[in-house]
């Protein structure tokens, strides 16, 4: 399917409804799938709803709706408790001549220190946050190859990141080289790094990751995570290539 059928609509945390919260918890546990086929069900279905695993599916709704709102609530939990989160971004994938919902982006402006006063001016400073990519989902239904579904979640990436990064912020994303190796070289192409400076390889990319012990539960296998930053000079150096560069179908 061509670009030309996606549409992009860019929102904030109260302009998507209930009944697309519950589609886009069904499209992670697809897109999830469909990513890391050495999963099982179980697993896949932990890492996506956290601790709220065993609960009923309301809960998990709830529970999946809460934490991509308020990414605060998790701290203490999935994030290091002197984390800061605020002004929740989505950008929702459309496809099709039906407009059918098929996938997201969600980032939050991110600090780090002991002080909160420190942490809220920071927001408003841009080369002192992060802006932080805290997922991408897409469903496998329309993408008719690896490659082209790579080609689609740098299109989303990359229309979230023009719209929500600002002109001097950094973005950073956590991905995770263990379950989708496809996915970190193609991040690397778009100029994410292992660090917030240097020229460092896929290689050395590799290299920086670490293990997690309960990504996918307390009893699965450890998955593997490393933390990637593009800058702001790197983001504008690929997107002026991408306006140089033909377009691939």
């Amino acid at each position: 399917m061509s670009m030309t059928h996606n549409k992009i609509r860019h929102a904030k945390s109260n302009e998507i409804s209930s009944e697309e919260w519950r589609k886009l918890r069904e499209i992670a546990i697809v897109s999830e799938t469909n990513d890391c086929p050495n999963r099982t069900e179980a697993e896949v279905g932990y890492f996506v709803d956290r601790e709220h695993a065993d609960y009923g599916i309301i809960a998990k709704i709830n529970a999946y709706e809460n934490r991509h709102k308020h990414p605060n609530l998790e701290r203490g939990r999935r994030f290091l408790q002197n984390q800061r989160f605020g002004k929740s971004a989505f950008s929702l994938l459309a496809r099709g001549p039906s407009s059918e919902l098929s996938g997201m982006v969600y980032s939050a402006n991110n600090t780090s220190g002991d002080v909160i006063a420190r942490h809220y001016k920071r927001f408003f400073v841009p080369t002192k946050n992060y802006l932080w990519i805290g997922g991408l989902t897409l469903s496998p239904e329309h993408t008719e190859s690896p490659r082209r579904r790579l080609r689609t979640k740098r299109y989303m990436l990359s229309k979230h990141l023009a719209k929500f990064a600002l002109p001097e912020q950094a973005a950073t994303i956590y991905p995770s080289p263990s379950e989708d190796h496809g996915f970190i070289k193609m991040l690397h192409s778009m100029g994410f790094k292992a660090t917030d400076s240097g020229n460092e390889s896929l290689g050395d990319v590799l290299e920086a990751a670490y293990r997690v012990n309960d990504m996918y539960g307390r009893d699965a296998e450890p998955a593997t995570q490393v933390r990637m930053v593009q800058t702001a000079k790197r983001r504008l150096l690929y997107t002026n290539m991408q306006r140089d560069t033909p377009t691939i179908r």
